[in-house]
This record gives structure tokens, C-alpha cells and sequence, in this order.
């Protein structure tokens, strides 16, 4: 059953584009806020990950007309 399951299911930690597509946004769009520091990140040799309670905790502290996703905002 678990390998029916998208990657960024089975893991909490997540690549860059499995992030972006975790939130529900374009990878160019998530660039910037993983390379301003928005986004927490954290580096495993040259693969730059972020974890998905980081990203669950990001997307409750942002403003609510941005675009959160209703189970995160309930969480």
C-alpha cells in the first residue's frame, strides 16, 4: 500500500520539488522563499531538504489571505 503512495508521503523529509509540490506552489515560487530563509531548510551534502512539520508550521503562520490549505489551518 505505501508505494502506491506519492514519495513525500513515505518520507517527511523532502526535495525541493516534492516541497514545492507539498505546498502547493510552482517550484519557482518556492525557490525564493527556501533561498531567503523563509523556508526552513537544512543541507545533506549537496541535497537541500526541508521537513514536512517545518513546512505544516510555515504555512499556519502566514497571513490568512494567503493560500493554506484548510487542514493546515485547522491543525
Amino acid at each position: 500500500m505505501k508505494q502506491d503512495m506519492p514519495h513525500w508521503c513515505r518520507s517527511p523529509w523532502l526535495t525541493s520539488r516534492e516541497a514545492a509540490a507539498y505546498l502547493r506552489m510552482g517550484l519557482d515560487e518556492y525557490r525564493p522563499l527556501r533561498d531567503g530563509g523563509a523556508i526552513p531548510t537544512y543541507r545533506r551534502g549537496r541535497a537541500i531538504l526541508a521537513h514536512t512539520q517545518d513546512l505544516d508550521e510555515w504555512m499556519r503562520s502566514q497571513p490568512s489571505g494567503a493560500k493554506v490549505p484548510e487542514a493546515l489551518r485547522s491543525a
